[in-house]
C-alpha cells in the first residue's frame, strides 16, 4: 500500500512534537549569543527525530500488547496512540521500521554533533535514546511500572533542555547546572501531561495489563499526583533562586500557579466523562507550552 507524506507524518503524532521545541528552545536561550545556528538547527533535528520514534515505537508496543484495539474511550486526538495501525494505514512492522529509521537518524546526526563539540553529549543523547526506546518496549516497558513511566518522561524533556544548552555551553559548568535545574522543572511540567492523558485509556490499559501511574491509583486521587507534579517543578526553580543558581527572573512560570490550580480543580471534581477530561487535558497542554515559553523568554532576560 502507498502511504503519503501526510500519513507518514501523521504517525509521528506532529502535534506533540511541539513541546520537544519548546523545550530546546528553552535550553537553547541559556547563552544564546555563543550559539551557531547550524549546530542548533542540527541539535533540534536530533530531539524531534528521537521524540518522534519514542511516539512510533510506542504505537507499535501498543498495538502488540492490544491496548490501542481495546480502547474504545480514547479522546481524539490525544491519547490512544496515532491509530495509524488500527486504520489498516500501516502495519505493526512498518511502523516498527518507521521508529528503527527514525532512532538511527537521531544517533548519526548525533555523533556528528558529539564529533564536532563535545563528548558531554554522547551521554545525554545515549541516554534520551534509551529513554525513548525503554518507556515502551521490554523488558523495561516502563510506561506499564506506575511512577517510573513518568519519571523516565521528566528526564527525557530535562535531557532535551540540558542537551541544548551543552551544545552552546559546554565549557561553562554554571549554565550547564542551571539548565539541570530548568530542564528538570520543565520536565515536570511535561509528565503532566502524559499523566492526565493516560486518564481516558485506564481501562484499556487495564485490560491488557498495562500498569500506568493512572492506572495503578484510585482515580480518585489522581489530582493528587498531578497537583504535586506542578508543585515539584516550582519548588525546583525556587531551590534553584535560593542557592544562586538560577536568576529572580527564572521565577516567572510560577505566576502561572493559578491556571495549573484551576485545571487541578477541575480535575478533582470531574467524573472521568468525555468533555470535562478533554478541557483538563487540553488544559494542561497549553500549561505545559505556556511554562516553557516563560521560561524561554525567563532564560532571554538573563542571559542574552
Amino acid at each position: 500500500m502507498f502511504q503519503t507524506f501526510q500519513q507518514y507524518l501523521q504517525a509521528s503524532r506532529p502535534s506533540f512534537l511541539s513541546i520537544t521545541l519548546v523545550g530546546y528552545l528553552i535550553g537553547y536561550s541559556i547563552n544564546p549569543s555563543s550559539s551557531d545556528w547550524r549546530l542548533a538547527i542540527a541539535g533540534l533535528a536530533v530531539a524531534l527525530l528521537a521524540h518522534a520514534a519514542g511516539n512510533m515505537i510506542n504505537d507499535y508496543h501498543d498495538s502488540k500488547n492490544g491496548s490501542d484495539a481495546k480502547n474504545i474511550d480514547r479522546i481524539y486526538p490525544f491519547t490512544g496512540g496515532s491509530r495509524m495501525i488500527q486504520n489498516g494505514i500501516f502495519s505493526e512492522s512498518d511502523i516498527n521500521r518507521l521508529a528503527l529509521i527514525m532512532f538511527s537518524l537521531s544517533i548519526l546526526l548525533g555523533i556528528t554533533l558529539v564529533y564536532l563539540t563535545t563528548i558531554l553529549l554522547l551521554a545525554i543523547g545515549f541516554l534520551g535514546i534509551f529513554l525513548a526506546w525503554a518507556y515502551s518496549a521490554p523488558p523495561f516497558k516502563l510506561m506499564s511500572r506506575g511512577l517510573a513511566g513518568e519519571i523516565s518522561i521528566a528526564l527525557a524533556w530535562a535531557l532535551v533542555v540540558i542537551g541544548a544548552t551543552i551544545l552552546n555551553s559546554y565549557n561553562d559548568d554554571s549554565l550547564i547546572m542551571a539548565s539541570i535545574l530548568i530542564g528538570l522543572s520543565y520536565g515536570l511540567v511535561v509528565a503532566n501531561i502524559l499523566f492526565v492523558n493516560q486518564v481516558p485509556d485506564i481501562q484499556a490499559d487495564r485490560s491488557v495489563g498495562k500498569h500506568t501511574l493512572a492506572a495503578s491509583i484510585n482515580p480518585k486521587n489522581i489530582w493528587i499526583i498531578y497537583l504535586c507534579f506542578y508543585i515539584l517543578a516550582n519548588a525546583i526553580l525556587l531551590i534553584g533562586y535560593q542557592l544562586n543558581i538560577l536568576d529572580i527572573s527564572h521565577l516567572l512560570p510560577i505566576t502561572i500557579s493559578p491556571l495549573a490550580l484551576y485545571s487541578t480543580y477541575l480535575l478533582k471534581g470531574l467524573n472521568h466523562d468525555e468533555v470535562s477530561l478533554k478541557k483538563v487535558i487540553i488544559l494542561t497542554i497549553v500549561i505545559g507550552h505556556l511554562y516553557g515559553a516563560i521560561l524561554f523568554i525567563s532564560n532571554l532576560l538573563v542571559y542574552f
